[in-house]
């Protein structure tokens, strides 16, 4: 029963924002040294998940559409390509969005990006045959 709110309440809350933004991260060797976060304005609206070296994650974030800002954070200070990996990152949605960054290569940067209204993203099949 537990399981059943917990998955109504999340759906519940995927379909109340009418956009959303897949953020997909190839880490480097040091995964631990990366971090990033969402704002809208100054209002932190959403934060990593823990990454393992070496791999490539994808987390999908449901919001309004709007004007948003994606800062990510190495705390070594070298970023996530070139010296101990081909680390990347990437926003993109299937509406508007598509940005990739190959170089990242300091402490923090930050990617501005804006939402317009988009429909979630299907799941399982979708051939009505």
């Amino acid at each position: 029963m537990k399981k059943l709110i917990t998955f109504l309440f999340l759906l519940s809350v995927a379909y109340a924002q009418n956009s959303w933004v897949n953020i997909s991260v190839q880490t480097d060797q040091y995964a631990g040294e990366t971090s990033w976060e969402i704002y809208e304005g100054t209002n932190l609206v959403a934060s990593n998940p823990m990454y393992q070296s070496n791999s490539y994650e994808e987390t999908l974030i449901f919001l309004d559409e709007g004007s948003y800002s994606f800062v990510i954070y190495d705390s070594f200070g070298d970023g996530i390509c070139c010296s101990y990996g081909e680390g990347w990152f990437g926003l993109s949605n299937e509406c508007t969005l598509q940005n990739y960054v190959y170089d990242f290569d300091g402490a923090t940067q930050t990617v501005y990006f804006d939402l317009l209204a988009c429909p979630p993203p299907a799941e399982g099949c979708t051939d009505t045959e």
